[in-house]
């Protein structure tokens, strides 16, 4: 597994290392179209239930939704963030 690294742009900070995915919206019919969505892998945390007195596993897939003033700057930051990810991985 490849080490964490925090990247910022876009106004966003966050873990390359942790991404499953960049969701851009490109049809107006399924929602906003200036909306990227950033997917993160599946992580489980295990917490402790004392009411049965073991410690359960919950799975969390957590997103960051970043809104652009248009389609076109949304566009430009979800390739700036592929080739960031691209370069990542190729490190």
């Amino acid at each position: 597994m490849k080490e964490s690294k925090i990247v910022n742009s876009g106004g966003v900070s966050f873990d390359i290392s942790q991404v499953k995915c960049f969701k851009l919206n490109s049809n107006r019919d399924f929602g906003p179209t200036n909306k990227l969505v950033i997917e993160f892998k599946t992580r489980a945390e295990y917490i402790w239930n004392p009411e049965i007195g073991i410690y359960e596993k919950q799975l969390y897939n957590d997103t960051i939704e970043v809104e652009f003033s248009d389609w076109e700057t949304a566009r430009n930051y979800t390739i700036e963030f592929e080739e960031i990810w691209q370069d990542y991985l190729e490190e």
